[in-house]
């Protein structure tokens, strides 16, 4: 299952350069303390707004930060224009930079408390607005030293021109950040509509969130997530291919039937889905067990089930999937030796006290593949039973 996500205008921190746009375009056609009103207005009005819809969501602390500059600046060209076109910018590199370096603070403030960094919105506009504040102060110190070298190389009789060029060049950088910083956030919303979302679980296997695939791979074992394995048998025999996964160990042996359970999605119906993929949604699965599986790259609870085939001929091609089932000897001749994967190494006490001696014991009575659930687990194919993973 796919889970788009769109970002809520709220969550875009380059929409705080809306008032900084309104204060240098008429800075341009009126007098700095007209244009850094205009800016104010703007301001206020974009951070009452923001508040009023968002209450739960985010607190626009960059644009607080800019308004706080406008009043200030609004208040010092009352008194003089010395150093107009740098006073706003120094103010808000300044408490720019003062935000960054305090981000464990700025983060408690945000959320209030824990809880509410389960809130994804949260979370989005956290890591936006941080992101966007680092490339805030490069654009803001660029323009700060360059502008005050441009205008000390001016002549007096040059220093009006020089205030216009400076003026036309940051309405452009304001413009050029905006557009920049906007393209990005849609680029980042049209992956994330077509991105797979899996559920973050606790070792209680309650959902507290959801993350994108690609993110959960990027962050490794930073989340836990719930996994589906099946063991397939034949005549006692294990189904096994050569691991190909990058978060596993490549060449070595493991079960090919695996997958992570999406967002959203019942269990058994997870299972269904990865037993179709193998052209054994007919068959019967069995749950055996869940546990804890952690290596360096994935941090998974696994649910394992078995499902006994009784004509090999059922899985597809084994020269295309580079299968093979392997007899119980040949499972406990690898144990150990740097051929079996993990998830077999773990599940081998498992295979050797329950799994294998139940087969004998069916083989012995005479197999039949309906009494198969009833004789080890619970039967749960065609079952809409189970948790569903979303909160």
């Amino acid at each position: 299952m796919k889970h788009g996500i769109k970002y809520k205008s709220s969550l875009n921190p380059a929409l705080c350069l809306v008032p900084l746009l309104f204060f240098v375009f008429f800075g341009i056609f009126l007098n700095v303390t007209t244009s850094l009103l205009i800016g104010l207005v703007i301001s206020i009005i974009m951070t009452f707004a923001d508040k009023y819809n968002n209450k739960k969501d985010s607190q626009p602390m960059l644009m607080l930060s800019i308004t706080l500059s406008l009043i200030i600046s609004f208040v010092l060209s009352l008194f003089t224009h010395k150093l107009q076109y740098l006073i706003l910018e120094v103010f808000l590199l300044i408490q720019t930079v003062f935000i960054v370096f305090n981000k464990k603070s700025v983060i408690k403030l945000i959320c209030k408390n824990d809880n509410r960094m389960q809130n994804n919105s949260l979370k989005n506009y956290i890591y936006e607005f941080f992101n966007f504040s680092h490339r805030f102060i490069v654009y803001l110190a660029i323009y700060v030293v360059a502008s005050f070298i441009y205008i000390n190389r001016a002549l007096p009789s040059e220093y009006e021109s020089s205030l216009a060029v400076i003026g036309y060049f940051r309405l452009g950088m304001y413009a050029f950040l905006f557009i920049n910083e906007n393209i990005r956030i849609y680029l980042i919303t049209k992956k994330l509509e077509t991105e797979t979302w899996l559920p973050i679980v606790d070792n209680n296997l309650n959902v507290i969130g959801k993350v994108a695939k690609s993110i959960s791979l990027e962050t490794k074992k930073r989340f836990l997530h719930p996994r589906l394995r099946v063991m397939v048998f034949y005549k006692g025999r294990l189904l096994l291919k050569p691991i190909e996964s990058v978060t596993l160990e490549k060449n070595k042996y493991d079960s090919p039937l695996y997958c992570d359970v999406n967002y959203g999605e019942q269990l058994p119906k997870a299972l269904i889905k990865l037993l179709d993929k193998y052209d054994l949604a007919s068959e019967r699965a069995s749950f055996i067990t869940k546990y804890h599986y952690e290596n360096e790259s994935i941090k998974r609870i696994i649910f394992l089930y078995i499902v006994h085939i009784k004509d090999e001929k059922v899985f597809k091609d084994h020269s295309a999937y580079k299968t093979k089932f392997w007899t119980e000897k040949e499972i406990r001749n690898n144990i150990n030796k740097n051929i079996l994967g993990d998830f077999i190494e773990q599940e081998y006490e498992l295979l050797d006290s329950i799994i294998y001696p139940s087969i004998k014991i069916m083989n012995e009575d005479g197999f039949d593949n309906n009494t198969w659930p009833n004789c080890i687990g619970e039967d749960i194919t065609g079952n809409d039973s189970g948790i569903s993973l979303e909160n």
